[in-house]
């Protein structure tokens, strides 16, 4: 049974390669010494055929008439025969269809016969609310039934074939969403960098790797702190690393670039079974452990740990209050005389709409001086002017 052993790893290993099931088929036809495979599936909601993959070329006018013929289809008795099974079950036609029951079935005689088939050995691979995927070993006309080695055969293969279609299906789904979220990515038009968690780059867009160049490979990203001075991307990074807590800072990149906007966010993270934390919606992508488990084994591939989002203040779309206060560490009250003092109101006019004194917003004024680091009021409204 070595043979078979080998047989139901390459149909899983197809999962990552879909390009080679086919071929697999091929391969377990040939061992099962039939002569073709079909493989055939329908949408029963919008009543029609979605999957037709063929194996063998002497049942290539079969497989033809019958998927460009609804009414073949429908007086198919393997259909409801395999269907009325759990998936992964293997029947052989011949138990249920005798020498009698064929010579006055429309399918065989019209059908499968005149085209040179004549016996199956298949079953259902795939159930769910609205589709059926059933798989079909076939024998030509003149061929004997099928054997028990074969039918044991067939009764190894087909429970793996049903998970595989489980695992196929997962797997497009995830392929999908990989390549809708990639091109996402690739489309914005601000950067993004994934790190993992020794902040080590797994992936930046066309945006960061323009902006970032040769920083890509530096630590903290090659980004010197404009705000507040004296640190370097490396400290924030650190920082939202450690603390689990988002991280927005002012930088200059090492290419040049003035005024960027960087914030560092965690990736979220659950902690599973053994104990290991990871992303959210990652599951199984793994990190950088030493597998010592089961559960573990595929937490030994790098995973993310921070998302960085990078943005040019001189090109940026408008920031929320939020943002402003985290970047400057500002107060409610002083962000919001921020915003109106950009937005042209004198501090006059701003203590009378919110009805505060003079005194108070000219003390919020000094604040948003000393926390951004202008020299004059002037000054303070072309650095806040710069995210607006």
């Amino acid at each position: 049974m070595e043979a078979v052993d080998a047989l139901i790893a390459k149909v899983y290993g197809s999962v990552l390669e879909p390009g080679s099931f086919l071929p697999t088929l091929s391969d377990i036809n040939q061992h099962l010494d039939c002569d073709g495979v079909h493989v055939v599936g329908w949408d029963r909601h919008a009543n029609q055929m979605i999957v037709s993959m063929l194996v063998g070329d002497h049942l290539r006018s079969v497989e033809e008439r019958y998927r460009s013929s609804p009414h073949y289809q429908r007086i198919d008795p393997r259909t409801a025969l395999t269907l009325a099974k759990s998936p992964g079950v293997a029947l052989a036609c011949h138990d249920f269809f005798d020498d009698a029951y064929v010579a006055k079935s429309e399918f065989y005689q019209d059908l499968l016969i005149p085209g040179g088939a004549r016996y199956v050995l298949g079953g259902n691979i795939f159930h769910d609310d609205h589709r059926d995927i059933v798989i079909a070993f076939n024998h030509l006309v003149g061929r004997p039934q099928f054997s028990t080695r074969q039918r044991r055969i067939a009764e190894r293969i087909l429970p793996h074939l049903h998970q595989w279609t489980m695992m196929m299906q997962q797997a497009s789904s995830l392929r999908m969403a990989l390549a809708t979220g990639f091109h996402a990515l690739e489309q914005l038009t601000q950067g993004v960098v994934a790190l993992d968690g020794r902040l080590r780059v797994l992936y930046a867009n066309p945006v960061a790797q323009r902006v970032l160049g040769a920083g890509l490979m530096r630590p903290g990203l090659g980004l010197t702190a404009t705000h507040p001075l004296g640190r370097d991307g490396s400290d924030f990074l650190r920082e939202a690393n450690s603390s689990r807590q988002s991280k927005t800072f002012l930088a200059q990149s090492k290419r040049g670039v003035t005024s960027l906007a960087v914030t560092a966010f965690a990736v979220p993270v659950e902690t599973s079974g053994d104990g290991h934390n990871t992303p959210v919606g990652l599951q199984g992508l793994g990190g950088s452990e030493i597998a010592t488990t089961g559960e573990s084994l595929f937490h030994a591939v790098r995973r993310p740990s921070l998302v960085v989002l990078i943005r040019s203040t001189e090109q940026a779309s408008p920031i929320g209050e939020a943002q402003l206060r985290e970047i400057f560490g500002l107060t409610r009250s002083e962000a919001r005389l921020a915003f109106a003092l950009c937005d042209g109101q004198e501090p006059k006019s701003f203590a009378e709409q919110h009805q505060v004194s003079i005194n108070t917003v000219r003390t919020q004024v000094r604040a948003l001086l000393h926390k951004t680091g202008a020299r004059s009021l002037r000054d303070l409204v072309r650095l806040l002017a710069s995210f607006s």
